[in-house]
């Protein structure tokens, strides 16, 4: 009774929200974009990632040391989230369940995601899991991370019918446990590990590394799963062959 009454807010959450999809082209268009563009969306958080690695202040060894934990946490986290989506139940995303009162908006494929299960959001965990854990390092940055993943990721997600809000609250907590749980642990092993070091050590080795690792967690490693998928293709084909 309990879950059928907080589906029943979720939906209804979810409607008001979903209310002006597909009553102007121009509007769809705009939220699509926010949706979708890795500048909008990816790469703020690790502009303040890189702005808060380069600011000297007099705890900037100790911020750097953050940082690292903050990027080895939201791998965590996005990991944690894809695993989740398996385990759990099968929830259907707005976008295929379209209850009654459900808009599509312009330009949206209803066949997005299809088959990929709704609970949790992988986008919120991960990109709370990035604000959480900025929030630690500096405040004004961390809170603005947090509005960010509201706003600019969480929002236009559920605008779209990729998520019900319990998508993206159910996320947010995973997010915040993990944070909870695995951001001062991790941040000792690297101390430990003296790997702040490396940037002064081997700058030619250790930036281009972390260059990458900004990029591929601002585009939530769309490069590395094309990698992976094309793999498992070909290692099906070589084994059926």
């Amino acid at each position: 009774l309990i879950e059928t009454e907080m589906n029943a807010i979720d939906e209804t959450l979810f409607l008001y929200i979903n209310a002006l999809a597909g009553k102007s082209n121009n509007f769809d268009s705009l939220v699509r974009m926010i949706s979708g563009n890795v500048l909008l969306k990816g790469a703020v958080p690790m502009l303040g990632l890189w702005f808060l690695w380069f600011w000297r202040t007099p705890r900037q060894q100790k911020t750097r040391v953050q940082l690292l934990g903050v990027l080895i946490v939201s791998m965590a986290a996005i990991a944690c989230g894809r695993l989740l989506q398996f385990a759990l139940p099968h929830r259907m995303r707005p976008l295929h369940a379209q209850p009654e009162g459900f808009n599509l908006a312009y330009g949206v494929n209803p066949l997005t995601l299809d088959g990929w299960s709704s609970m949790p959001s992988d986008h919120a965990v991960m990109f709370f899991a990035i604000a959480f854990s900025l929030v630690a390092i500096d405040r004004v940055i961390g809170v603005l991370a947090i509005l960010h993943a509201m706003l600019f990721v969480s929002l236009p997600r559920i605008f779209l019918g990729f998520h019900y809000p319990g998508d993206i609250v159910i996320g947010a907590i995973l997010a915040a446990v993990m944070v909870f749980a695995l951001f001062s642990l991790v941040s000792r092993q690297v101390t430990r590990w003296r790997i702040v070091a490396l940037a002064d050590s081997y700058p030619q080795i250790f930036y281009p590394v972390l260059f990458i690792l900004t990029l591929e967690i601002a585009t939530m490693f769309d490069a590395v799963r094309q990698l992976l998928g094309y793999a498992a293709t070909l290692i099906r084909s070589w084994s059926s062959g």
